[in-house]
C-alpha cells in the first residue's frame, strides 16, 4: 500500500502540534523558574528585613543569589539562543518574555541596592538585543522599573557596582540601537535621565564605560535626526547646548584623550545640526541674535575663552607647587648633550 502524500493541510496541522507542544514547554519551564526566582526573592527580602544590608553576606542569602543568578543566565541563554523551528522569536516574545519580566523587575525595583544581580540587566539587554522590535512595546515598562534605582547605584562614584554599570550601558545601547522609538514613549521627564545617564558614562574614567558612553550618543544623535520635528526639536532645545558643553569638557580633558576621535565627530555633528538649520527651535532665551548659527558661534567662543583661562590658571598653580620661586630646575631636552636651566618665577 503506498503512502499517503502529506498535503499542505497536514503540514500545517503538524507544524501548529509542534508549536503547541514547544510553547507548553516554554510556558511550563519559565513558569518553573520564575516560582523559584520569586521564592528566592522573597526569602533575601525577608532576612534583609529582619537583619538589614548585613544580612547580604550571609551565607544563606548568598547562597539564595547565586542561584537566582543561575536562573537569569539560564534564561538569558535561551532569549540568546532562540530560533526557528523550535523557538520561534515571535513566539518567545509574546508569550515567554511577559510573565518573564514581572518577577524579574519586581524584584530589581524593590531590592536594597547590595542585593540587585547586574545579570538581571544583562537578561533584559539580551531580550531587547534578540528581540528587538518585537519587544519594544515591553521597553518603557523595562526602563521604567530599572533606569533611576540603577543610576542612583552608579552615579555615586566612579567605582561601586562595575558589573551593574557595563550592564545598564549594554541595555541602554541595545534599546537605543533596536527599539529606539520606545525612548520617546517613556515620560518627557525622563527623557532627561537617558540623556543625563549617556553624558555620566562617557565621562567615566573607565575607557570601556567612556567609549561606550560615547557610542550611545552618537548613535543617538543620528537617530533623533530621523524622527518629526514635533519629537525631535524640543530635545535639540533642552540638550544641543549641554552637550557641546559636556563633549568639550572631556574633549579637553587629559584622561579622555583615548576617545579624541569621537569627541571630534560628535562636535561636528551637534555644531552641523545649527549650521544647516537643522535645529529650528531657538537655542537662546534672550539677546540679540538674529539666527541660532549667531548665538552658537559666541556661545562656543565663549565656552572656549572660559576653558583657556581656567586651564592657564590651573597651569600657574601648578607651576607654584612644583617650581617655587627662588628655585632653579633642570628641564631635559630631546638633545641628550644639553639640558636648559629653567628659574621659575612668581
Amino acid at each position: 500500500m503506498r503512502p499517503r502524500r502529506l498535503d499542505a493541510v497536514d503540514v500545517a496541522v503538524g507544524e501548529s502540534t509542534r508549536l503547541a507542544r514547544v510553547h507548553a514547554v516554554d510556558a511550563y519551564t519559565t513558569g518553573r523558574h520564575t516560582q523559584v526566582y520569586r521564592a528566592y526573592s522573597r526569602s533575601i527580602s525577608e532576612a534583609i528585613a529582619a537583619h538589614g544590608d548585613l544580612a547580604t553576606r550571609h551565607q544563606d542569602v548568598r547562597s539564595m543569589r547565586a542561584a537566582k543568578r543561575e536562573i537569569l543566565r539560564l534564561l538569558s541563554t535561551f532569549v540568546e539562543k532562540c530560533g526557528e523551528p523550535e523557538a520561534p522569536p515571535r513566539l518567545v516574545a509574546e508569550s515567554f518574555v511577559p510573565p518573564l519580566l514581572e518577577p524579574v523587575l519586581e524584584d530589581y525595583a524593590q531590592a536594597v541596592p547590595a542585593a540587585r544581580d547586574s545579570d538581571a540587566l544583562l537578561l533584559l539587554a539580551t531580550t531587547i538585543d534578540k528581540l528587538r522590535e518585537l519587544v519594544s512595546e515591553q521597553v518603557p515598562r523595562v526602563l521604567e522599573a530599572v533606569f533611576e534605582p540603577t543610576l542612583r547605584m552608579i552615579t555615586t562614584n566612579f567605582e561601586d557596582f562595575p558589573e551593574h554599570r557595563l550592564a545598564f550601558f549594554k541595555l541602554l545601547k541595545a534599546t537605543n540601537t533596536h527599539c529606539f522609538a520606545a525612548l520617546f514613549a517613556i515620560p518627557p521627564e525622563h527623557h532627561k535621565l537617558v540623556v543625563d545617564s549617556v553624558v555620566w558614562a562617557f565621562k567615566h574614567t573607565e575607557r570601556t564605560v567612556a567609549e561606550t558612553g560615547l557610542e550611545i550618543l552618537h548613535e543617538l544623535l543620528l537617530n533623533v535626526s530621523q524622527v518629526p520635528d514635533a519629537a525631535k526639536q524640543p530635545f535639540y532645545r533642552a540638550f544641543v547646548l549641554p552637550l557641546i558643553q559636556d563633549v568639550l569638557a572631556v574633549m579637553t580633558d587629559r584622561l579622555h584623550k583615548s576617545g579624541f576621535k569621537m569627541h571630534a565627530t560628535l562636535l561636528r555633528h551637534l555644531f552641523h545640526l545649527v549650521e544647516a538649520g537643522h535645529v529650528t527651535v531657538p537655542l537662546f532665551d534672550g539677546g540679540n541674535y538674529p539666527t541660532n548659527q549667531a548665538f552658537m558661534r559666541e556661545h562656543v567662543a565663549n565656552l572656549l575663552k572660559c576653558a583657556s583661562a581656567s586651564e592657564s590658571i590651573a597651569a600657574a598653580r601648578r607651576s607654584r607647587v612644583f617650581f617655587p620661586a627662588g628655585r632653579r630646575f633642570p628641564i631635559s631636552l630631546i638633545s641628550r648633550s644639553s639640558t636648559l636651566w629653567w628659574a621659575a618665577s612668581t
